[in-house]
């Protein structure tokens, strides 16, 4: 097999490993898929951001988790759309999960069949 695109998926702190994998890798890494994120991007340099540009992001906040600060996976979208990423931010109705159906979505977004 021919291994093309690296996407990484992370389910809350995860998402810390996949973020800090992808950021340090841009070259290797093609995006990551968070679910439930409370990753510390206000620890990126300006540096940092503009070697990893290219890669793409799909970001699933469950509104009615309580482990995390609802308002962190808001501050990553922005930032990332501030520093000019690819960046899909769906909302679900769930708690600390994984949907079927976001699943299915974010798997149809990387194989670039949809946004």
């Amino acid at each position: 097999y021919k291994i093309r695109d690296i996407y990484l998926l992370g389910l809350h702190q995860g998402n810390s490993v996949a973020f800090e994998i992808a950021f340090n890798n841009p070259g290797l890494i093609k995006g990551v898929v968070a679910f439930g994120t409370e990753y510390d991007i206000d620890k990126l340099s300006d540096k940092t951001f503009e070697e990893a540009k290219g890669l793409r992001f799909y970001i699933v906040n469950s509104i009615k988790d309580t482990y995390i600060d609802q308002e962190k996976p808001l501050k990553i979208k922005s930032k990332l759309e501030e520093k000019g990423f690819e960046i899909v931010y769906k909302e679900i109705d769930s708690q600390y999960s994984i949907t079927k159906d976001a699943l299915k979505q974010s798997e149809k977004w990387f194989l670039g069949k949809n946004k």
